[in-house]
């Protein structure tokens, strides 16, 4: 019988250790043995989803459900970092499982940072620009593990931001409209002091992964692309700056199904990279006034945005199928 699947990973968090002895840990060896950590991961996904309902519910009924969100934040935290724990303790580690975790939260970090960021009402250009930070932070660590095997976790990581998010959820719903905590482009207040924190610890997480892997350099350049088209547009007012930082999100997505794919299933997708690189350049090229006059002439600019949309999600797709073929799943202990 094979190996089981090693997941490699260097753990700097400052709260991993203390959660992981009062708290996952506990969780762990509790959970029957029958139950798989795909299951956990798809469970964590959908607690991810329920809690976007709650932010929408708390911005448009009631504040108190900001305390749903963050339950839910907190349950797919949990299941986030209890999925690989289980895994290892049953034997059921797999390519499959890890592709599943790190393709689902790039979803889950599209949901969390727009829900967050609209909770605190954060708006203008800082939307799309923090949104960029995010993207090329959470990029850079599935591209350094693509390079090196290694999943890198700063001191400053996964756990200690969705931590802040549900000790936030829980302030809102006692202060939903405080002044000294929403964003306010004039006054330095605590979703300021916060988004000027994250700005920084993206910039390091981004310039660390730079000069580890600086050899692939190159392999920054089509998400940049993508992000100076997506930002060029919103400041051109061809979308908005809400849709600019859900493009740029969905691009995390867009580039991390190939890189996983090519490192776990030996399956690389040039064609995906040259793609978007082309896709980024023409929506350079559009920021010329007479360039974008002629193309939406042709074709309405709601109709290539569906379809732009419409490629997005064909992509996604293909990438998980091509997982759930080409990787294997787990295999239980005998």
């Amino acid at each position: 019988m094979a190996e089981p699947y090693q997941y490699k990973v260097v753990e700097k968090s400052l709260t991993q250790d203390f959660l992981l002895k009062y708290l996952w840990t506990p969780i762990v060896n509790r959970l029957p043995a029958s139950l798989t950590p795909n299951t956990i991961t798809c469970a964590g996904f959908c607690c991810m989803g329920i809690s976007v309902a709650c932010v929408w519910l708390a911005l448009n009924k009631t504040s108190w459900a900001f305390a749903g969100a963050a339950l839910f934040v907190f349950l797919y935290m949990t299941g986030d970092n209890i999925d690989g724990s289980h895994a290892r303790r049953t034997g059921q580690s797999s390519k499959l499982g890890e592709f599943l975790d790190h393709w689902l939260d790039s979803l889950n970090s599209v949901m969390v940072n727009l829900c967050l960021a609209f909770s605190l009402h954060l708006e203008g250009w800082l939307l799309p620009v923090l949104m960029a930070a995010v993207a090329l932070a959470f990029f850079a660590t599935i591209w350094e593990h693509h390079h090196t095997g290694v999943f890198h976790s700063g001191r400053l990581g996964t756990n200690e931001g969705l931590l802040l998010i549900v000790a936030l959820y829980f302030l809102l719903c006692f202060a939903p409209q405080a002044p000294w905590l929403l964003y306010q482009a004039d006054k330095i207040t605590l979703a300021m002091v916060l988004i000027v924190l994250s700005l920084l610890t993206c910039a390091v997480t981004v310039l660390g992964t730079l000069w580890r892997v600086r050899s692939h350099v190159a392999g920054f350049l089509p998400l940049v692309l993508i992000l100076a088209a997506t930002l060029g547009h919103a400041w051109r007012d061809n979308l908005s700056f809400p849709l600019a930082a859900l493009i740029i999100l969905l691009s995390n997505t867009l580039f991390a199904g190939p890189l996983l794919l090519d490192r776990l299933a030996h399956q690389a997708s040039p064609y995906r990279t040259w793609v978007a690189s082309v896709l980024a350049v023409v929506a350079l090229a559009l920021l010329i006034p007479q360039a974008a006059a002629w193309l939406f002439a042709i074709m309405p600019k709601a109709c290539l945005l569906y379809t732009l949309a419409l490629l997005l999600m064909v992509a996604m797709i293909c990438d998980l199928v091509r997982a759930v073929r080409y990787l294997p799943g787990p295999q239980k202990k005998n």
